[in-house]
């Protein structure tokens, strides 16, 4: 059995806030992130999966589960999603000025809407160390 944990750290830990935040804040308008066609992302660009959760889909299939990289899709496929709190803080502080909203109510208010499946973790570079600890393989993926 094979089960992927993703810890989110720095700007990425946006990916884990539901569309509601995401347009609260205006997220998509802060880093310029757009949607799959190209056009300015409306919500979270990276929750829905384009298509049905079939688990008996062909793996061959490039429109089916296992070649959408959905954070639905890829927790349907038992993905684990963990979320730095220090990056939540870090990251919202950004939002203060464009929101008017103070700082410790942001970082409340992001960290009550995480996606379902995503688990806030007081510090990522720490899950990742306990994991570890307990026998987790490291594979980073970066730029």
């Amino acid at each position: 059995t094979l089960t992927v944990a993703a810890v989110l750290i720095s700007r990425p830990i946006v990916f884990a806030l539901n569309d509601k935040m995401w347009t609260k804040y205006r997220i998509a308008q802060a880093f310029k992130i757009v949607d799959r066609d190209g056009a300015p992302a409306r919500g979270n660009p990276t929750r829905a999966a384009w298509g049905p959760l079939d688990p008996a889909a062909d793996p061959n299939d490039t429109s089916g589960m296992y070649h959408d990289y959905s954070s639905d899709a890829l927790r349907a496929r038992g993905a684990r999603f963990l979320v730095c709190h220090n990056a939540i803080g870090g990251v919202s502080a950004d939002f203060v000025k464009s929101s008017g909203v103070a700082h410790a109510d942001i970082v409340a208010d992001w960290t009550a809407n995480v996606l379902p499946g995503f688990t806030v973790v007081p510090a990522g570079g720490m899950a990742v160390q306990l994991a570890q600890e307990r026998g987790w393989k490291l594979y980073p993926i970066t730029d």
